[in-house]
């Protein structure tokens, strides 16, 4: 699931190494070629290595495949509006994980749950976190292969921490500890930054690494009933979003307000220790600190003490096949997908910028964790994943937390009010849909 906050990736001058020959549709066009398979995807690296590997299908197969890229301002608004055509334009749309509900209950997605099956995808190879977050709704159904994963992760500069003696972090306390240290030995160095305000999803996709670390969780499902009232506004979650705003803290004000943009640029331009961002994030990043030769470290989002769990918020798209094409398509789109999800595909797929595999064999491979400085950490992340909801009324649920998060953490509000107002939002969301 990542979700809008990737539009960003379009912000931030030198983070992403953008193709040349791959043209980006702020205005989609119609594709005319009969056998043409069409895929929709944001507008970002990604989408150009896609391009890059599918070039070896159309040459193996016969089968053109044209990538359309989309601003990820607009992407979501025209992907949505493209189903309400009879045809839509695309066969393949790379969707969110937060989608998915949404998609199935319109019928947008064709059920990929027998192909599947069938041995369309092997899902045992699958990280099963990717399978059930990415892939699949609360009922087991199939709309989404993989793709793209993503997760939430953690860059810091070890040049900084040998300097202040700062020991190797472990836990959620030693990234506090450090960030504190840093900040106050040197104010002009900001101890932390995240992309904690704005830019679609950032405050909660960031906030929820806390939520789940101090035993929190979004809401309770029980008998088919959601519930809200006293989970998302429990003792557990007041703990997370204080220690957030602790970290928070050891920045500057103006760039704790900062967004995926803002923290991306703060960390880049080496006033600041330690960033946590979404790993797709990265390869930009690796890039900059091996010109500014600094001795950069990738961890996964740690436990909040010695022998806890972790867990990290999941990203990353998969493919969905639109039932607004023909059968025709349908069955290519199928082919394409089979063929992207081999191992020796995937293989190629990882050598492109910012494209991650969910293939347990491919990252078991030696090979896979010299490919990159943060494969291992990315591979590390992938057994500890969840997601934010991907039920129809995903949207609903994200704008409450969108809009009061940022309330406590810029201090108009304490947490626990700024959770109680989550809360009650949720709750009446949940009411409706519990009838």
């Amino acid at each position: 699931m990542v979700k809008n906050m990737m539009k960003i990736l379009l912000v931030v001058a030198g983070l992403l190494y953008m193709s040349s020959c791959t043209t980006a549709y702020a205005a989609v066009k119609k594709s005319k070629h009969p056998d043409k398979l069409v895929i929709w995807w944001a507008q970002w690296a990604p989408a150009d290595g896609l391009q890059k590997v599918a070039a070896e299908f159309a040459k193996a197969e016969g089968i053109p495949v044209e990538v359309k890229q989309i601003p990820w301002p607009e992407f979501q608004i025209k992907a949505f509006q493209e189903f309400g055509n009879k045809v839509t334009d695309f066969d393949i749309l790379i969707g969110d994980s937060q989608w998915l509900g949404k998609a199935a209950q319109e019928g947008w997605y064709v059920d990929l749950t027998e192909f599947v099956k069938k041995g369309g995808v092997d899902m045992s190879d699958i990280a099963p976190s990717i399978s059930k977050y990415l892939c699949k709704t609360a009922d087991g159904k199939i709309w989404a292969a993989p793709c793209e994963p993503d997760a939430i992760g953690i860059v810091y500069r070890a040049d900084l921490f040998k300097k202040h003696g700062i020991k190797k972090p472990k836990t959620w306390y030693d990234i506090l500890a450090a960030a504190q240290k840093i900040h106050k030995a040197d104010k002009k160095i900001n101890g932390w930054v995240s992309p904690a305000f704005g830019d679609g999803d950032a405050t909660t996709m960031t906030y929820q690494n806390f939520l789940y670390a101090f035993g929190g969780k979004w809401g309770n499902v029980k008998g088919g009933k959601y519930t809200a009232k006293g989970v998302v506004n429990s003792k557990e979650a007041v703990q997370a979003l204080d220690f957030y705003k602790k970290l928070l803290a050891t920045s500057s004000p103006e760039l704790a307000k900062a967004g995926y943009g803002g923290s991306l640029e703060k960390f880049t331009n080496g006033s600041t220790a330690i960033c946590m961002t979404f790993f797709a994030f990265f390869p930009g990043i690796a890039e900059v600190g091996a010109k500014k030769k600094w001795d950069l470290e990738y961890m996964p989002i740690p436990p909040l003490k010695e022998g806890a769990k972790a867990i990290a918020s999941l990203g990353g798209q998969g493919f969905s096949i639109s039932t607004k094409t023909s059968k025709k398509k349908q069955d290519l789109a199928k082919k394409f997908i089979s063929w992207f999800n081999k191992k020796e595909t995937q293989m190629k797929w990882i050598e492109n910028p910012g494209c991650f595999t969910c293939s347990k064999s491919v990252m078991n491979d030696p090979k896979y964790i010299t490919k990159s400085p943060y494969n291992k950490a990315f591979k590390e992340s992938l057994p500890i994943l969840v997601d934010f909801w991907n039920i129809p009324e995903y949207a609903e649920l994200l704008n409450a937390v969108q809009e009061h998060l940022p309330e406590a953490m810029s201090g108009k509000k304490t947490s626990k009010r700024a959770l109680n107002d989550i809360a009650k939002k949720h709750q009446a969301t949940f009411d409706k849909k519990n009838k």
